[in-house]
C-alpha cells in the first residue's frame, strides 16, 4: 500500500531512546527539557514552550489557562472535532463559522476569543481579541500568535508517538500550564492538577525528529508541487491565503465534484493507494460543504518516492 501520511525515522531517534533506557530517565528527564528549548528558539522567538500528552490536551489547557468559562469562542465549522471538544470540555460556547473557500480556513477579525485552525498545515488570519491558534499539524508553518497549540501524533510533520505543546505568550502561562499539567514533589508537598506530561521517551524521539525538520519539510514542499503541476485543472489545491505560510503537511485537493470524488476515491482503492477524505462539518456553511463533499487529500509522506508519487498522479488522471 502506498500510505497517506506515515513516520519516518532516520536520525538519533533510536540512540536517543537508548539513552533513556539506559540510564533509567524513561518519564522525567532532560530530554523534555531540551525538546521544548528546541521548539522555542527553533521556531517561536524564545517563548516557553510546555509539551505534553496530546494536542487536544494542550488546547485544552491552554482554553482554561485563559480562564474562558462562560465566554463565546468562535471556531472553524471545518475542523476536527476535538477543537469543540476541548470548548465543551472548558465550559464555554462555540460559535461555528464557515470558512474560506479558496483556503479552507477562518479568515477574519472576530470579538471575543478565537480558535483559528490551520488546516492541513495551512496557516489561518484569523484573530480575536484573544488568539489560541490551532496549529496542530502547522509546526513551523505558520506565525507566532498570542498563543498556540501543537500536536507530535503519528501523522504530523515530527512526532513523538502522540505528544502536543503549548506555546505560550509568558513565562507565569507556562508556569500555569505546567502546573496544570504535572504533579510535583516538593519534599512533603505535592503540587500540580494531573499527569499529563509528555515523556522522557517521546521527547527523545521527538528531538531526533527536529534535527531533520528542514530536510522533513523541504521533501513534503517537493511533493506538493510535483502534485500541483502535473494535476493540472482537473484538481485544485487547498490555497494559502495573503500573508500566510504553510508547511506542506498534507496535501489536499477539490475534486470537480462529489461524483468526480467517489470515483478517485474507488481508482485509489482499487491501486492499493490510501486517500482521506475530509471531516464532515461541525455545522452547515455552504463553503465547508463544498469542500467536504469534494475534497481529498493524497498521499505525502516524507519518504514517498517519485515512482509511487507517479502511480498515484496517474491513477488520478485516470479517474
Amino acid at each position: 500500500m502506498i500510505p497517506l501520511c506515515r513516520p519516518v525515522f532516520t536520525g538519533r531517534e533510536r540512540e536517543y531512546v537508548d539513552e533513556c533506557l539506559r540510564t533509567g530517565w524513561v518519564v522525567t528527564g532532560e530530554f523534555i527539557d531540551r525538546f521544548e528549548d528546541a521548539l522555542s528558539k527553533r521556531f517561536y522567538y524564545g517563548a516557553p514552550v510546555v509539551t505534553v500528552n496530546s494536542g487536544t490536551t494542550a488546547l485544552s489547557l491552554a482554553l482554561k489557562a485563559h480562564d474562558v468559562v462562560g465566554q463565546l469562542i468562535t471556531i472553524p465549522m471545518l475542523t476536527f472535532k476535538a477543537t469543540m471538544n476541548a470548548v465543551w470540555a472548558a465550559r464555554a460556547t462555540v460559535n461555528l463559522r464557515d470558512v474560506d473557500l479558496p483556503s479552507w480556513v477562518l479568515i477574519g477579525f472576530f470579538g471575543g476569543t478565537v480558535i483559528p485552525v490551520d488546516l492541513n498545515g495551512v496557516g489561518s488570519p484569523a484573530t480575536g481579541a484573544v488568539t489560541i491558534h490551532d496549529a496542530a499539524g502547522a509546526l513551523g508553518g505558520t506565525t507566532h500568535s498570542h498563543t498556540m497549540i501543537l500536536s507530535f501524533n503519528a501523522n504530523k510533520l515530527i512526532t513523538t508517538g502522540g505528544g502536543g505543546a503549548v506555546v505560550c505568550p509568558s513565562k507565569s502561562f507556562a508556569d500555569r500550564i505546567r502546573l496544570m499539567s504535572r504533579h510535583v514533589r516538593d519534599g512533603e508537598e505535592t503540587r500540580g492538577d494531573a499527569n499529563l506530561m509528555l515523556t522522557n521517551l517521546q521527547a527523545a524521539i521527538g528531538l531526533g525528529q527536529m534535527e531533520q525538520f528542514d530536510e522533513k519539510r523541504a521533501a513534503k514542499k517537493r511533493i506538493a508541487e510535483r502534485y500541483t503541476a502535473e494535476l493540472g485543472p482537473s484538481f485544485i489545491p487547498q490555497a494559502v491565503p495573503p500573508g500566510m505560510t504553510t508547511n506542506h503537511w498534507l496535501y489536499s485537493v477539490r475534486c470537480q465534484d462529489a461524483d468526480h470524488r467517489q470515483r478517485v476515491e474507488q481508482a485509489m482503492a482499487a491501486a492499493n493507494i490510501e486517500v482521506r477524505r475530509m471531516w464532515k462539518p461541525l455545522g452547515y456553511g455552504p463553503n465547508a460543504e463544498a469542500i467536504y463533499s469534494t475534497a481529498l487529500s493524497l498521499p505525502c509522506s516524507v519518504d514517498l518516492n517519485e515512482r509511487d508519487q507517479e502511480t498515484v498522479i496517474r491513477c488520478a488522471r485516470t479517474a
